[in-house]
């Protein structure tokens, strides 16, 4: 009986994190001109300049492993630290950046710039696969929550980057 009690428990907890949505998204109505935040995210170094610290580490831009990457950094939310090589790029300008983090664990970071009222509605999604089990918990309480808020600060930080504060 007691083991029976413990697979059902296991298997609601299973149930519990399967199937959900495990992108990161992070949206934020700045101030400054959809331009001027466009400018900011064609720098190759854009990740380096608004990324908080404590979000992510270690940019290196001359020891990348693969050749089409642009820079190799190190993320970290919560106990999840991850190295990988990104690639920077550009299209459909002045509203769309995309950053390609290659590898087999690697996903990529979407940032979106639409005019809103006086100012500009920025989205930076990261698309993710959801993890496997037994991390998904850990994913959906612990580090999901903690990137959302790097994101969020890191469309601040861009807002002050554009704005020249």
């Amino acid at each position: 009986m007691m083991l029976a009690l413990l697979l059902l428990d296991a298997a609601f907890a299973l149930s519990k994190w399967e199937g959900r949505d495990a992108n990161v998204v992070a949206e934020v109505v700045l101030s400054s001109p959809q331009e001027k935040l466009y400018e900011v995210l064609l720098d190759d170094k854009v990740l380096e300049r608004i990324l908080p610290a404590e979000c992510a580490t270690d940019f290196d831009y001359e020891g990348v492993k693969d050749p089409k990457a642009t820079v190799r950094l190190t993320y970290h939310a919560s106990g999840m630290h991850r190295r990988l090589d990104a690639l920077h790029s550009r299209s459909d300008p002045p509203r769309l950046v995309e950053i390609e983090h290659l590898g087999n664990k690697g996903f990529f970071t979407r940032f979106t710039l639409t005019p809103e009222g006086d100012g500009t509605k920025a989205v930076m999604t990261t698309y993710l696969n959801e993890p496997p089990w037994p991390f998904r918990k850990y994913y959906y309480t612990q580090v999901r929550p903690i990137w959302v808020q790097c994101q969020t600060d890191a469309l601040h930080k861009l807002d002050s980057e554009a704005s020249g504060s």
